[in-house]
Parts: structure tokens; C-alpha cells; sequence
């Protein structure tokens, strides 16, 4: 079963409502489907979409149009997805080391 998550990707100046999506699966059936479309080994993937201004979705890190900012969050959601929740937030400007402290969640419940 595919994992989704949610995060707040911040920048500089930027907040970025994303979902992130882990293809993994145990079904053969959808294991096949993804490897008819390239995603042999889904487990090394994660399909990124930018919820905001309009819905882009890219697998590859390095596809985005919007520079760093989407570059380096996809980068760091797919090299730890496993220890990130949903729900947090992917910093850029700490992922960086441009600043010493994560930014605080804008989400108010």
C-alpha cells in the first residue's frame, strides 16, 4: 500500500503545502503496473505534488521549476521519509545550514 504524508515546505519567505507519496507496495499486481511505468524498485521514489498556486507533481528531485526551495525538499523528504511525519515541517533554510533552528509550523489548530 502506497504511503502518503504531508508536509510544510519553508523557505526563505515561502510556505509550500505539499503531499508526499511513496509508491511502495507488496500487491505483484501493482508492482507490475509500476514497473511498466519505470518504478521498478518504488521504494526509491517519492512522487512530490505542490499543493499550492497550481498541482505540479514530480518523481525526480532535479525536475522542479521553481530552483532550490523544491529541489532540496524533495531531496530531503525522499532521504527520510521513513523519519519524518506527516504533518511536519522540511525547513530548507535549515536543511542548508543557512539557519540554526528549524521554522516553527504555521498550521493553528
Amino acid at each position: 500500500m502506497p504511503t502518503v504524508k504531508f508536509f510544510e515546505v519553508r523557505d526563505r519567505g515561502t510556505l509550500i503545502p505539499v503531499m508526499a507519496i511513496r509508491p511502495d507496495t507488496v500487491d505483484p499486481v501493482e508492482k507490475a503496473i509500476l514497473a511498466r511505468g519505470g518504478f521498478s524498485r518504488p521504494e526509491n521514489y517519492v512522487l512530490l505534488i505542490r499543493l499550492i498556486d497550481h498541482i505540479e507533481i514530480q518523481h525526480n528531485p532535479w525536475a522542479w521549476r521553481f530552483g532550490r526551495t523544491m529541489l532540496d525538499a524533495h531531496r530531503h523528504i525522499l532521504g527520510n521519509f521513513d523519519r519524518l511525519s506527516s504533518g511536519q515541517g522540511v525547513d530548507v533554510e535549515f536543511i542548508l545550514g543557512e539557519s540554526a533552528k528549524a521554522k516553527e509550523s504555521a498550521i493553528d489548530l
